[in-house]
């Protein structure tokens, strides 16, 4: 192998690792968790105090918690597969670069669906969230991305130039 295909090799590893960590992070930020386990329900009761979900609210939300859960676990364990494979084209010598960008296309069709499952659900919820627990969950979004915020732990999140700059600035 020479020195263009190492370092197109450790970005691309680079690349990928973070792909799959932020995919990662983000769904379990969405509590995707195991059905009915203390964790799922601590973290969906800790969102909805937050916002201040009524309990007819959380009952509305509940399913869809659910529901979220099965429709991107075949979809999850289906990109874990794939990137395996991707690693063990990797691993082959010599390369064949037509079946490497194949599967990163495979690859990147999962990550695109997982994440549209994802907004679509976000999307839902919102439905059942009167206006200010919108704003409420909103900012919470955003806190969560935003690298500054989320290292702050929010709490200086409505003085953030970063936030205010690339999205507008946010109601406290």
């Amino acid at each position: 192998m020479n020195k263009r295909h190492w370092i197109f090799l450790i970005a691309f590893v680079a690349i990928f690792a973070l792909g799959a960590v932020t995919s990662f992070l983000f769904v379990r930020e969405c509590a995707v968790k195991s059905p009915g386990s203390k964790d799922e329900i601590g973290a969906f009761h800790a969102w909805a105090h937050t916002i201040g979900l009524t309990k007819d609210q959380e009952a509305k939300i509940e399913p869809l918690e659910k529901s979220l859960k099965q429709d991107i676990s075949a979809v999850q364990k289906r990109l874990v597969e794939e990137q395996m494979a991707l690693c063990r084209f990797m691993h082959e010598e010599p390369i064949n670069r037509v079946r490497l960008d194949k599967q990163l296309e495979t690859i990147c069709e999962l990550e695109k669906e997982q994440q549209k499952r994802v907004v679509d659900h976000l999307l839902n919820m919102k439905t059942v969230l009167r206006q200010e627990q919108k704003d409420r969950f909103y900012q919470q979004m955003i806190t969560q991305l935003c690298p500054h915020c989320r290292g702050q732990g929010g709490k200086d999140h409505k003085n953030c130039e970063w936030c205010s700059e690339k999205h507008g600035p946010l109601k406290k």
